[in-house]
């Protein structure tokens, strides 16, 4: 690995840890409580079945009631910020926490730390311009950090800024050209701008450097979708979802590929789940056009 003077985001994620007298919302008691919670949820979910479903509404308004009071409740320190903002990720509420990096920032306008994370959550609400910013403002003061210089060109390729986006892997690459998900993002950004060639070359490179990598094996599938080879596709996609099962866009993508090809009762479990996963696209109604 590389070498670098300061921490990635997420290792700012895991900085984040609390201190001694810790009010309630700030334990790890609570904390894992909620965890807990949406696992019973999630469960609940899927399977359909409880033996007493009464109580599942009630504790699932408590730890609400305990996320509305976590919300509301008076802070002072920046460290307590943080760690509220922690909390409010953790369960997908970034609206939220984003309001608390600005109260950060507002205080402490150069924190990389807080700049880090509102781009991250910038990013997670698809808010890719502002997630861009963030990250243009950090790269003014290490204008070669690795992890900002990636973000920055991931949010780019979601603006449909493909050229600017390979800018960024292109710098980030002439220092550390062993970072295979710096191919892998090359890669798509060429597939964007529609040279299979050099798409081709830079995701064979990410895939030699790193086969155990998701979204290398799920770009080399839509490059295969892309060339007409829809069998190289499938291939692809479920060696992406062998890594990651829960690869929403694999998952979609393959129910669409075996919709064409079959069989079609694989590709209603896989649509199935991608809609159950987040995918909205996944949740309409689709005639199979396989013969099985």
């Amino acid at each position: 690995m590389y070498k670098r003077e300061r921490a990635t985001p997420e290792e700012l994620l895991a900085q984040l840890q609390p201190q001694n007298k810790l009010p309630i919302w700030r334990t790890p008691t609570f904390r894992l409580s909620l965890v807990a919670l949406l696992m019973i949820l999630l469960i609940s979910s899927l399977r359909g079945q409880w033996g007493n479903r009464g109580k599942i509404p009630s504790v699932k308004n408590e730890a609400q009631e305990e996320l509305e009071k976590l919300k509301k409740a008076p802070l002072k320190s920046s460290e307590d910020y943080y760690l509220r903002a922690e909390v409010l990720r953790e369960h997908a509420h970034f609206s939220e926490a984003i309001d608390d990096y600005n109260r950060i920032l507002k205080e402490n306008p150069g924190s990389i730390k807080a700049l880090a994370l509102r781009a991250d959550s910038w990013t997670q609400l698809g808010q890719y311009a502002k997630a861009q910013a963030d990250w243009t403002s950090i790269l003014k003061r290490y204008p070669q950090d690795l992890t900002a210089l990636n973000q920055r060109g991931v949010a780019s390729l979601r603006l449909g800024q493909t050229a600017v986006a390979r800018a960024d892997f292109d710098l980030a690459l002439r220092k550390h050209p062993q970072e295979a998900v710096l191919w892998a993002n090359r890669g798509l950004s060429w597939l964007e701008a529609k040279n299979l060639t050099l798409a081709k070359t830079d995701l064979k490179k990410a895939l030699a450097l790193n086969p155990k990598l998701p979204e290398s094996h799920f770009f080399w599938g839509r490059l295969q979708l892309a060339a007409e080879n829809p069998s190289e596709a499938l291939k692809a996609f479920s060696n992406t979802l062998i890594l990651n099962p829960e690869h929403i866009q694999a998952r979609y993508e393959r129910g669409l590929l075996l919709n064409r090809l079959g069989p079609c009762k694989q590709a209603r479990k896989d649509l199935q789940l991608a809609c159950r996963l987040g995918d909205s696209r996944a949740c309409k109604p689709l005639k199979c056009q396989a013969k099985s």
